[in-house]
């Protein structure tokens, strides 16, 4: 299953962000890793996050409700 997953990235200057990325992830999947190994195929613009990992993963019901 698709998910958008909201994941930081932190850079060499020891800042960082977040931004969002859709995975395949079954339940009880480590998305962290999965965020990970999507990340490791990314043909980054210029500089390459030195740290990337999940920082939110939101569930099908909260992406519906309005904000």
């Amino acid at each position: 299953m698709a998910k958008t997953i909201e994941y930081y990235r932190m850079w060499d200057d020891h800042t960082w962000d977040t931004d969002f990325i859709e995975i395949e992830a079954e339940e009880g999947a480590d998305l962290d890793q999965l965020v990970r190994s999507a990340c490791s195929i990314i043909k980054w613009k210029d500089e390459v996050p030195v740290l990337v990992g999940c920082y939110c993963s939101m569930d099908e019901e909260e992406e519906e409700e309005p904000v």
